[in-house]
């Protein structure tokens, strides 16, 4: 039969459950906002009336009860002003954002397309603070069609984008420049989650869906990225993992890389997984080299660089911001600031290849226990001795 047949006894389908997408890409990753958001009140009040009419016209055509009138209303409206939450997927060089609620399946909100098509996602994750409010709709993106039988908004460095922002018979890249201009005030920002996504390129791009725009990219990595997280106690902080053997922090509120995790005692192939523990102050990463590793943020090195990152200001020149201006310039030009330094952690408070045989895949931690799973069919929980 359908999708529902495979279900185990006890599950159940609700609504739409089941979304194809059109791109014919396999998809690599979904990953959940934890923003939960509720219809505004205005719209709210507009469904309660016409549920109210609804029942009423139905009540009175049948000779119902008043009883029976508002058993019907009531129900109506617990369905409608139920939260919902949002989720995204990502593979080929799409992504997809979906809207969903008890009772009510899936429905897609948003459908981003990269512009260049070699682009693989494989990763997507929730994190940071984008514009609007957190308490009310994200606006729905206008869909474009691509010319390829869809309906997408193309990520493109200069593709117009819908805001308030210069004059409309701006170029798109002059429009594009005086938008990035606002990410100093990031920090400022109460909507909704960022969404970053990244893959085959090595390159983080992140995407405001409020704007419906590629707000930033963070470049670094010299291979394809495999897994990337955002931090349990800081939205700002960025993990990633990459096929060059090497993790990077970022911050993302001020699009610095903060540390590089590589080197004499790090991994010796592809990072597959990476995953932080519950309090934020070390991760677990898992590779090709079948090996784990944790690494800690607890010292005072890399502490006092995630504090100093937050102050960063992003550069607006694509000239090497100088401790010093260059002869004539005037201040405030953008040439002021020191370059941030970036850096290196080479030596993990713990590693081992003893747990598995094979290429570790998958890390995660169980409070202080780390779960860990490797392609030749081992799934492990065990406690580090650090």
């Amino acid at each position: 039969g359908g999708p529902s047949a495979a279900l185990p006894s006890g599950f159940r389908l609700s609504g739409p459950a089941v979304a194809k997408e059109s791109h014919k890409q396999p998809i690599y990753c979904v990953d959940w906002s934890t923003d939960v958001f509720f219809q505004p009140a205005d719209e709210q009040q507009q469904t309660d009336n016409l549920a109210g009419a609804d029942a009423s016209s139905s009540g009175s055509g049948s000779g119902s009860s008043s009883e029976d009138h508002v058993d019907d209303s009531s129900s109506s409206i617990g369905r409608d002003a139920s939260p919902f939450r949002i989720l995204a997927t990502c593979g080929g060089n799409h992504v997809t954002v979906y809207e969903t609620a008890y009772g009510t399946g899936l429905n897609m909100r948003q459908a981003y397309r990269d512009s260049d098509d070699d682009e693989i996602f494989y990763v997507c994750a929730f994190g940071g603070r984008g514009l609007g409010t957190q308490a009310g709709y994200a606006p729905v993106g206008t869909l474009q069609e691509d010319g390829k039988g869809g309906s997408t908004i193309v990520l493109n460095s200069d593709s117009p984008v819908k805001d308030n922002v210069g004059d409309d018979e701006e170029e798109p890249s002059e429009k594009r420049r005086k938008l990035l201009q606002t990410l100093t005030d990031l920090a400022q920002h109460d909507g909704p989650q960022l969404l970053a996504a990244a893959g085959k390129r090595g390159i983080v791009k992140v995407i405001d869906t409020v704007r419906r725009s590629l707000i930033l990219t963070l470049s670094g990595h010299g291979d394809e990225i495999y897994d990337m997280k955002y931090s349990p106690v800081d939205e700002w902080l960025l993990l990633t993992a990459s096929k060059d053997e090497s993790l990077r922090l970022w911050n993302v509120k001020t699009a610095t890389c903060i540390a590089i995790f590589a080197g004499h005692e790090g991994h010796r192939d592809a990072v597959l997984s990476c995953a932080w523990h519950p309090l934020g102050a070390r991760f677990a990463t898992g590779g090709m080299d079948n090996s784990v590793k944790i690494y800690s943020l607890e010292s005072s090195e890399i502490q006092n660089a995630i504090a100093e990152s937050s102050s960063v200001e992003p550069r607006k020149k694509k000239n090497i911001a100088l401790s010093e201006p260059p002869v004539g310039s005037s201040p405030g030009t953008g040439y002021t600031r020191k370059a941030f330094k970036t850096l290196y952690e080479q030596m993990p408070i713990f590693s081992t290849s003893k747990m598995h045989l094979d290429y570790c895949d998958c890390v995660c931690f169980v409070g202080d226990l780390i779960l860990s799973k490797s392609i030749n069919d081992v799934i492990a929980l065990w406690k580090p001795i650090l």
